[in-house]
C-alpha cells in the first residue's frame, strides 16, 4: 500500500476462516494493541487496526522491504557465508527491541508485561538496509490481555520454547531470552536444534531435561 507521502505500508489481514472465532480475533487485535505500544527501532511499528467493510480485521503496519532469519540461513546454511559476526549482530539488535518491549509501559504508566512468547528466526527479519526488526506480537500475552492461553494449548514453535512455556507454567520475558539463546546455540553448533525431531518427541526431551550437545562449539573454544 502507498500512501500519500510516498511511504509504504504493509496489511496484515485476518482470514475469514478465523474470523468468526473471538479468541483468535481478541489475539489478532491484541497484536495491535502490544506492537502499538512499542516504539522502537527494533519492532515492527503497527500504525492501525479495525474491521474493514465485510468484517475484514486487518493491521497496517510498517513496511518491511527484508528478509526473515529464516530465509537468509535457508539459503546460506551455517557455512559462514553469513558470517557468525552478522548473526550475532541481528541477535544484538533483537535483544535490544526485546529489552525496550519487556520494559514497555501502559497508557496509565503501569507495566505492560509483555513477553512475545514466539523468537524465532521466523520473526526476526533483516532489512536489504541492514535493520533488525522483531515482527508479529500475535501471540504476546500482557497482564491486562483479554487472551487467555487455553489448558493445553501449546502457542509458540517448540524448537525455540522455553521448558516452562512447553508446559504452562507462568511464563516471563526469560522465556523471550531462551529462544534467543537457541538460536545462538544453532550459530555455534552449525546445525538445527532438535533437527529431525518431532514436536512431541522434544516436548519429551524438554521434560526429562535433556539439552543436545552443540557439536562444534568447543572447536571455537566456547
Amino acid at each position: 500500500v502507498h500512501e500519500p507521502s510516498g511511504q509504504r505500508s504493509a496489511v496484515k489481514v485476518l482470514h475469514q476462516t478465523f474470523a468468526q472465532n473471538s479468541d483468535v480475533l481478541n489475539r489478532f487485535f491484541n497484536e495491535a494493541k502490544a506492537a502499538n505500544l512499542v516504539v522502537h527501532p527494533g519492532v515492527v511499528h503497527i500504525y492501525e487496526c479495525g474491521m474493514a467493510p465485510g468484517g475484514v480485521a486487518y493491521l497496517a503496519m510498517e513496511y518491511l522491504d527484508g528478509v526473515s532469519v529464516q530465509s537468509i540461513m535457508g539459503r546460506m546454511k551455517y557455512d559462514g557465508a553469513f558470517t557468525f559476526g552478522h548473526y550475532l549482530r541481528v541477535l544484538l539488535d533483537t535483544l535490544e527491541g526485546l529489552a525496550y518491549a519487556h520494559n514497555a509501559n501502559d497508557l496509565d504508566g503501569s507495566p505492560l508485561n509483555l513477553v512475545h512468547r514466539d523468537i524465532s528466526p521466523h520473526n526476526i527479519l533483516t532489512t536489504f538496509d541492514g535493520q533488525t526488526k522483531v515482527v508479529d506480537f500475535g501471540i504476546a500475552k500482557a497482564a491486562n490481555s483479554m487472551v487467555e492461553t487455553r489448558t493445553g494449548v501449546i502457542k509458540g514453535k517448540v524448537t525455540y520454547m522455553a521448558p516452562e512455556q512447553a508446559f504452562s507454567a507462568h511464563v516471563d520475558c526469560t522465556a523471550d531470552l531462551y529462544s534467543v539463546g537457541v538460536m545462538l546455540w544453532e550459530v555455534i553448533s552449525k546445525k538445527r536444534r532438535w533437527k529431525g525431531l518431532s514436536s512431541g518427541h522434544v516436548l519429551q526431551k524438554l521434560a526429562m531435561k535433556e539439552m543436545p550437545e552443540p557439536a562444534g562449539a568447543a572447536a571455537r573454544g566456547l
